[in-house]
């Protein structure tokens, strides 16, 4: 994408035989909105020859745009005189299209380059992170997702209702609060087991509710990216209470079930 944006230096002089030659596709529109230039992956990813575009306003010869993103973004563009960039959607042919819209003299120049494969990725993946949550909201145990710095950004229903709290009150450090107040600072210093040279680390902890003293058992898996970072946590919670000695449960306690 550089290789077109550092083109745009020479549009405003002969832009035809370098604009051709990028993998992007560029073209200029005017104050009317009508096509002053378009390079050859323009004339293929618009569907048109460039005698058909050009002079052509876009609007007219493709009124699939209007009323989308892509056209506020450009008039917004054209208006303010400010770059501005959104994502079109081809619905004829499902593909995508990632729209870079700069003020050029009067007009604009908008260089596109397709996005399908990275939204069929993204979808994938969200894909993935749906069938993940819907598998740990069934689970027998409480499950966190946790960032690089320990907070939370996902618990499972499971979990939240052993820690008597909800979602959003467990998110970032809230769940912390349902921890014995002598257990705090161990459960805060999970996160640096990342210097261990284990991927996988734990420990037990005490969960105080309304008086109520339970156990738990808590495994950490961290997460690396592919530079071998921390990328974040996946915190596995089970309640080991029935397991523990009647005097290291000196309330009466009752299930959250």
């Amino acid at each position: 994408m550089a290789v077109a944006y550092d083109s745009l230096r020479f549009v405003d002089s002969d832009p035809s035989d370098l604009l051709d030659k990028v993998g992007e596709a560029v073209v200029c529109l005017d104050e009317q909105w009508r096509f002053t230039y378009a390079n050859a992956k323009a004339c293929r990813v618009y569907g048109k020859p460039r005698e058909q575009l050009i002079g052509a306003s876009i609007w007219r010869l493709f009124p699939e745009f209007a009323g989308t993103p892509f056209q506020d973004r450009c008039s917004q563009a054209m208006a303010q005189r400010i770059p501005a960039d959104c994502e079109l959607h081809d619905s004829s042919m499902d593909r995508w299209y990632d729209m870079r819209i700069r003020p050029r003299h009067g007009g604009l120049c908008i260089i596109c380059r397709e996005a399908t494969e990275r939204k069929w990725v993204e979808q994938e993946l969200q894909d993935r992170d749906l069938a993940l949550r819907n598998l740990m909201s069934i689970l027998p145990l409480g499950v966190m997702l946790a960032d690089p710095f320990g907070q939370c950004r996902y618990f499972n229903e499971h979990g939240c209702r052993m820690f008597g709290m909800t979602l959003q009150e467990a998110l970032g450090d809230g769940w912390l609060r349902a921890v014995h107040h002598e257990d705090r600072v161990r459960a805060a210093m999970l996160r640096l087991a990342s210097s261990a040279p284990s991927c996988q680390t734990g420990t037990e902890l005490r969960l105080e509710l309304s008086g109520n003293v339970r156990w738990v058992k808590v495994s950490v898996l961290r997460e690396f990216d592919e530079e071998g970072s921390v990328r974040g946590y996946v915190l596995a919670i089970l309640d080991i209470t029935d397991r523990k000695p009647a005097a290291l449960v000196p309330q009466t306690h009752s299930h959250y079930f």
